[in-house]
C-alpha cells in the first residue's frame, strides 16, 4: 500500500523554499559585492547563527562517534566547496540556468546511495527523481535556448562542479545524522563549509582582497538575508533526515528551489522565461509527489 512520508516531504519542502530565497538574495549580492566575499559571509552568519542556537540547545541523545564526526566534516568540506562555486556561477549567470544546473545534485547523491551506502529506492521514487531532473531541464530553459546559446560558459562550468559537489555532500551528511542526530551533525557541517571556503576562495580570486568592514557586510541585509534563511533550510533539512529511511528521497524534494530562484529572478533580473520552463515547473512537483511515495 502507497502512503504518503509526510515529515520528510514537508522538511524537503520546507528546505527547497529557503534555498531558494536564499540564493536570489545570494544572486544579487554576488553580483553587488563579489561571490567571493558573499560566500565567505553568508557561510560565516550562517556558522554564528547555528552556534548561538546550538549553545542554546538542549544536549542531543545522540553521542559524539568517530565516524559520524568524519562524515559530517567531509559533508562539510564537499558543501563548502559548491556553495563558492554557486555563487560564483549566479554572478556569471543567467540565475534561471545557473540554479536548475547546481539542483541536480540528487544524480549524484542518488547514484551514491545506491552503489555505496547500500540505500534503496523504489520504482515510483525512481521515476520521481528523474522526473526532478527533466523539470529542472526543463526550467531552466536549455531547451529552448538557440543553439549559438547552448555553449558551455564559465557559468554553466560552476553550475555543474556545484552539482556534483553538493551531490557528494548530501550523501555524507545523510550518514553523518544517521550517526550524531541532526543537531551535532549540521554543526560540524556547517563549521566545515566556512573553512573550506576560507581555504578556497583566496585561489579562485587573487584580485580579491580581504581589507573589508566586516561588521558593514554583515549588516548588508543581502547577505544577512541569506545567511539566515539558508542556516534555517539546512536545519529543516537535517530534521527531515531523521525522519526518512531514503537521503535520495528528501534531498531530491529539496532540488525544487530553483522554481522559486527562477521566478523572482524572471521579475527582478529581467529574465525570459518560455511555456516550456513554467512545463518544467509542474513535472518537477510531479516527481516531488512521486518521491514522497513510500
Amino acid at each position: 500500500m502507497i502512503r504518503i512520508d509526510l515529515v520528510p516531504t514537508l522538511c524537503g519542502l520546507a528546505a527547497a523554499v529557503s534555498w531558494g530565497v536564499a540564493d536570489f538574495f545570494a544572486a544579487k549580492a554576488s553580483r553587488k559585492i563579489s561571490p567571493m566575499l558573499t560566500s565567505i559571509f553568508v557561510a560565516a552568519g550562517s556558522a554564528l547563527l547555528y552556534s548561538l542556537f546550538y549553545l542554546l540547545y538542549p544536549e542531543s541523545s545522540f553521542p559524539w562517534t568517530q565516524s559520524g564526526i568524519v562524515y559530517a566534516s567531509i559533508a562539510g568540506l564537499f558543501m563548502g566547496a559548491g556553495l563558492l562555486m554557486f555563487y560564483y556561477g549566479l554572478e556569471k549567470g543567467p540565475v534561471s540556468i545557473v540554479s536548475p544546473i547546481g539542483s541536480a545534485y540528487p544524480l549524484v547523491t542518488t547514484l551514491l546511495v545506491l552503489t555505496f551506502l547500500h540505500g534503496h529506492l523504489t520504482g515510483w521514487q525512481i521515476g520521481g527523481i528523474f522526473l526532478v531532473i527533466a523539470g529542472i531541464t526543463a526550467t531552466s530553459g536549455v531547451l529552448t535556448a538557440k543553439k549559438s546559446e547552448r555553449k558551455i560558459t564559465s557559468g554553466v562550468v560552476y553550475a555543474l562542479l556545484t552539482f556534483v559537489l553538493w551531490g557528494i555532500s548530501f550523501a555524507f551528511l545523510g550518514e553523518a545524522v544517521a550517526r550524531l542526530g541532526w543537531e551535532k551533525a549540521t554543526l560540524i557541517d556547517i563549521l566545515l563549509e566556512l573553512a573550506a571556503i576560507l581555504c578556497l576562495a583566496p585561489f579562485l580570486e587573487s584580485r580579491e582582497h580581504f581589507r573589508v568592514n566586516p561588521f558593514k557586510l554583515f549588516r548588508n541585509p543581502l547577505i544577512a538575508g541569506a545567511a539566515f534563511i539558508q542556516v534555517a533550510g539546512l536545519a529543516v533539512f537535517n530534521i527531515g533526515l531523521t525522519k526518512t529511511s531514503s537521503t535520495a528521497i528528501i534531498t531530491a524534494i529539496s532540488a525544487t528551489y530553483p522554481a522559486l530562484t527562477i521566478l523572482l529572478a524572471v521579475h527582478h533580473f529581467k529574465e525570459k522565461t518560455t511555456i516550456i520552463a513554467l512545463s518544467g515547473a509542474l513535472v518537477t512537483v510531479t516527481g516531488v509527489v512521486l518521491l514522497s511515495l513510500v
